[in-house]
């Protein structure tokens, strides 16, 4: 039987190597992709705000906040006063978000009612308005303490005037550094890896439909008319495109690190976490084949679901956040893009990512051991 198994899968494997589309998908496009995006995104990212300041209290508590802030700017980001309102500010291109201490804001300190501090950005920049919003907080933080004690003043009858001048003006408990990282993790390190998994649904879902193809073309009954046993062509099938997909990740790997200099982490790691990620792509793909009532249906599923997986895993967004980072959680491609950024990025060993291995394999074998039975009863009967 296994004799039978790999003469199939090595004929498989012989076609494909005549197809260059598959060479292209599986090697060549990852590669190139990769590299374009890590050319474009470099060796690391650093931080460069700047945030103004709009003063529109004019007060003596709101002045000094204000020159307490414009002198606490450090490396990456800097805040300077705004004289014009804070749309026209952010219109100039001077800033990457405003402060705003509205008309006001002393009265209501210094009388112990809320006071609200304004931050005005703009949507194609998120990460400068974040940081104006940690700084309205800890500023924020301080009014606080100032309302805090005009109230216990008040109601001691005293004079709180020189304790919530300390409290305003203090330094808002917050320190932003420039930051870059070099060296320790390539951003290529991780589009490749997602963009050779993204070609993979299409290049192993092409392998898994070949089943159906050959009965359609005629050559299937022929291969059953020989002593060959049903499971014999079904797991050679299977054992083709896994190898298929084993190699293509590996050389773009291997072309990736040694030709780039993107290191992905420990290698044995980096090889486990590949098989582990073709088998569930596999597992995936054989699963939609052997569901699937047509050929075209099965085509038009695996482009889609390989769309939706590579979009929920992160494939095309570099240190995602909010709902897309709880999302990736849930694809298979996710998990194995998480399990290559601790082997690169926190220099993980194997044991530690031994977890996304064991719950990938498992997706693999799970969904490979339905879509097989399916394509039993479907093809080979």
């Amino acid at each position: 039987m296994w004799r039978h198994v790999w003469l199939i899968a090595a004929n498989g494997l012989r076609r494909s190597l005549r197809d260059r589309s598959i060479l292209i998908q599986a090697i060549v496009a990852p590669i190139l992709i990769a590299v374009v995006v890590g050319a474009a995104f470099g060796s690391g990212f650093s931080l460069n705000v700047t945030v103004g300041i709009k003063d529109a209290d004019g007060s003596d508590i709101s002045e000094q906040i204000a020159q307490g802030l414009t002198g606490a700017g450090g490396d990456g980001i800097a805040f300077s006063s705004v004289d014009a309102d804070a749309d026209a500010a952010l219109d100039s291109g001077a800033y990457d978000a405003v402060i705003v201490l509205p008309a006001g804001l002393s009265d209501a300190v210094l009388s112990g009612e809320p006071a609200q501090l304004d931050v005005v950005g703009e949507a194609k920049d998120p990460l400068a308005q974040s940081v104006a919003e940690s700084v309205a907080a800890g500023i924020a933080a301080n009014l606080q303490t100032a309302r805090v004690t005009a109230v216990a003043a008040t109601s001691a009858g005293v004079d709180a005037g020189p304790a919530i001048q300390r409290a305003v003006t203090a330094t808002p408990p917050l320190t932003v550094e420039q930051g870059e990282v070099t060296g320790t993790f390539s951003v290529m390190a991780y589009f490749a890896p997602g963009v050779a998994m993204l070609f993979l649904f299409f290049i192993i879902g092409n392998g898994a439909r070949s089943i159906i193809e050959e009965r359609r073309e005629g050559t299937l009954p022929r291969i059953l008319a020989a002593p060959v046993s049903p499971a014999s062509v079904l797991l050679g099938k299977t054992v083709g495109v896994l190898i298929v997909g084993i190699v293509s990740m590996t050389l773009v790997w291997l072309i990736t690190w040694l030709g780039f200099g993107a290191y992905w982490g420990d290698p044995i790691g980096v090889f486990l976490v590949i098989v582990a990620a073709v088998v569930a792509i596999a597992g995936i793909s054989l699963l939609i084949t052997g569901l699937a009532r047509t050929e075209n249906q099965a085509d038009a599923l695996t482009t889609i679901i390989a769309l939706l997986f590579a979009v929920a895993g992160g494939t095309f967004f570099y240190g995602a956040s909010g709902v897309l980072s709880d999302l990736r959680l849930f694809t298979p491609n996710g998990q194995a893009l998480a399990a290559f950024v601790n082997l690169a990025a926190a220099q993980a060993d194997v044991v530690e990512v031994l977890p996304q291995i064991l719950l990938l394999t498992g997706i693999g074998v799970g969904c490979a051991a339905v879509g097989l039975v399916a394509l039993r009863n479907k093809v080979l009967t």
